[in-house]
């Protein structure tokens, strides 16, 4: 009896197995893909990159300007500042809201201080993300004694700006005022004879500002006597040029140009082989054309 081999129509052989295990890979490979896909998605849209802002400051008059920078554009919440304690330590949980986006100015600080902030972004109602880095800022103090602060901070402002566009001013001198001992009196003084020549050389030099061009620049430098400590007379020689500026701005109301203060103090160097009573002046320069 002779047996016949029946054939199995599902048997294709080594290449349809093969072929089976390919499409397989292929449906596996697509489904790992959506998955990882999802994964982030869910990710970006449930678990946002936590923003951790890089905070610096700033002086201000009585003040502290706070800037920050974050690392996520799309952020949508608030930020909060917290002020370390002269201790060292900071209040607990008292945080401070900020409504701008990246700027804040903390106001009514004492001058002369050190102020150590941070800050924190929040996004509804809750904590995102860690502190920012701490800054430390001693605000500009300007409450007793601000005029002559603000004359300082402005013959600053007016040297750095003149440095800047090299311009300098001993070559141009227009004139100088004497001052008595110990006083910041331009006009009138105890001596006729000092009273009637300041009054002479300063009419002369407001003509020749009168005479400049309307955007010039007058620097007045003030000077005192070596005798006494050096930062009351620093403050002398500063109370002497504005006592000049003041001055002078009655006699030049329509002009347009710039009086800038620059107190001396005592500079030995630039009054070398003068009397003693010479210190005591104001000295009046036009600086030239950039």
């Amino acid at each position: 009896m002779t047996s016949v081999a029946r054939s199995n129509p599902e048997a294709g052989g080594p290449d349809r197995h093969r072929g089976t295990s390919i499409r397989r890979l292929i449906v596996q490979l697509w489904i790992a893909v959506f998955l990882v896909s999802l994964v982030v998605w869910v990710a970006s849209h449930w678990f946002p990159r936590v923003p951790i802002p890089e905070l610096s400051g700033q002086s201000r008059a009585a003040a502290a300007r706070l800037e920050w920078t974050l690392g996520v554009d799309d952020f949508r919440g608030h930020f909060e500042y917290q002020q370390r304690s002269p201790n060292g330590v900071y209040p607990g949980d008292e945080w401070t809201p900020m409504p701008e986006s990246f700027e804040h100015v903390v106001s009514e600080l004492a001058g002369g201080l050190i102020y150590v902030f941070r800050i924190r972004a929040v996004r509804d109602g809750d904590i995102a993300g860690a502190p920012s880095n701490e800054v430390s800022v001693v605000p500009l103090g300007l409450t007793d004694g601000s005029r002559r602060m603000q004359a300082q901070l402005a013959a600053l402002a007016a040297r750095v700006e003149l440095l800047e566009a090299r311009q300098f001013c001993r070559d141009g001198t227009l004139g100088e005022v004497q001052f008595e001992h110990n006083s910041a009196v331009v006009l009138p003084t105890s001596n006729d004879g000092l009273t009637s020549q300041n009054r002479e050389r300063l009419a002369a030099i407001a003509e020749s500002l009168r005479a400049a061009r309307p955007e010039a620049v007058a620097v007045v430098r003030g000077y005192a006597s070596a005798p006494g400590r050096a930062s009351y007379n620093l403050d002398l020689s500063e109370a002497r040029a504005l006592a000049v500026v003041e001055h002078l701005s009655r006699r030049l109301r329509t002009w347009s140009g710039k009086l800038v203060v620059i107190p001396e103090g005592e500079r030995p160097d630039l009054i070398a082989d003068r009397a003693e009573d010479d210190d005591r002046r104001a000295v009046i320069a036009l600086c030239p054309a950039a």
